[in-house]
């Protein structure tokens, strides 16, 4: 099924294809900065992980309905029906020449959750998110001339800028504090200005409002948004229950059920969620610790939690790993909880 096994680590496999050991470092320490940072790249790499070409293979083999691919001109969403058509059935397919001549008369496309179609995007937002602990997503923005498809906006959430190919300029304003955060006035100077080349990494922090401009050249650039999950207490770093009822990205190994029968466990028997970052934990009556799957609820020991957490993670991993994280006094209580989480279709376990 292509898991990951036990010492394996994709995630740092996945940054080291996109940036220098010294780029991945310094984008990875900018999050905690409260400032832009613009860090210069490797083109290559970039070019080796994403561009043009697999941008024109997602429009051509994906419906992409409205939700997903807009375009933009001038900070306005163009209508939909200049540049798709619906068939009888309600599916929808782009207008390739339509669509084309809306980008030549200055529209940007968009196209959002990227990461749900591209391997090189998944792999890289999958690892951002457990380098982090925070929830990650890429969009793609394309555009082919000089007329900007965004107007200065900010963002509940950080964002880390990919410049992939071309050039674009962008200016980055301090946050505007309030509740929401608000815009700089029209006059005012911004905290950052520069142009991005290809390969170049921008961090936007939360709150900054920003503005990308076209330079009369293709420009291709992903975004890679991080959100913070909401904690149990501010005292620690356990993910709430919030987290755990998003819709997740499924994970799927077909033909295999992985559906292994508890009575059959073994310290070999490997295990891996149904889907990806979908366990939360809220105390419940008494301050009972209860773990958050999806809309179930249950009895969570607290010596578990190691093990579970480590569930949350890309990894496919045995149960002796996992018991051995819970403690042996904590096996019988484990294994009551994996066999709930098996039975509901929330983890998956094969035996070797």
């Amino acid at each position: 099924m292509g898991a990951v096994q036990d010492g394996d680590d994709p995630h740092r496999d996945a940054l080291s294809a996109w940036f220098s050991p010294e780029i991945a470092a310094a984008l990875l320490a900018a999050r905690q900065g409260q400032e832009p940072r613009h860090l210069t790249g490797e083109p290559a790499r970039f070019a080796a992980q994403f561009g043009w070409q697999r941008l024109s293979r997602l429009l051509e083999w994906h419906p992409l309905e409205p939700a997903r691919l807009h375009l933009v001109r001038g900070g306005e969403t163009l209508d939909p029906a200049t540049f798709r058509k619906q068939s009888k059935d309600g599916t929808t397919r782009l207008i390739a020449g339509a669509l084309a001549n809306q980008l030549d008369r200055g529209a940007t496309l968009v196209l959002n959750h990227a990461h749900e179609l591209d391997p090189a995007l998944c792999a890289l937002a999958d690892a951002i998110a457990e380098e982090l602990q925070v929830r990650c997503g890429a969009n793609i923005y394309a555009s082919l001339g000089d007329e900007a498809g965004l107007a200065l906006h900010w963002d509940e959430h950080d964002v880390f800028v990919l410049q992939i190919a071309g050039r674009k300029h962008w200016r980055v304003h301090a946050a505007v504090e309030g509740e929401p955060f608000g815009l700089p006035p029209v006059d005012a100077a911004p905290a950052w200005e520069g142009v991005l080349e290809a390969g170049d990494v921008l961090h936007v922090p939360r709150g900054w409002a920003h503005s990308p401009a076209p330079l009369g050249e293709p420009s291709l650039h992903v975004t890679l948004s991080l959100t913070d999950p909401e904690f149990v207490t501010r005292d620690d770093d356990l993910p709430g229950p919030g987290d755990a009822k998003q819709l997740a990205r499924p994970v799927f190994a077909l033909p295999e059920l992985m559906r292994a029968d508890p009575a059959d466990w073994t310290c070999e028997t490997r295990f891996r969620l149904a889907s990806y970052r979908r366990l939360g934990f809220a105390k419940g009556e008494g301050g009972a610790m209860m773990l958050h799957a999806g809309k179930a609820a249950l009895p969570c020991p607290g010596a578990a939690i190691p093990a579970l957490r480590e569930l949350c993670s890309a990894r496919e991993t045995s149960l002796a790993r996992l018991e051995a994280l819970a403690g042996s006094d904590s096996a019988a209580d484990l294994r009551a909880v994996l066999a709930m989480l098996v039975k509901f279709g929330i983890a998956y376990a094969r035996n070797t």
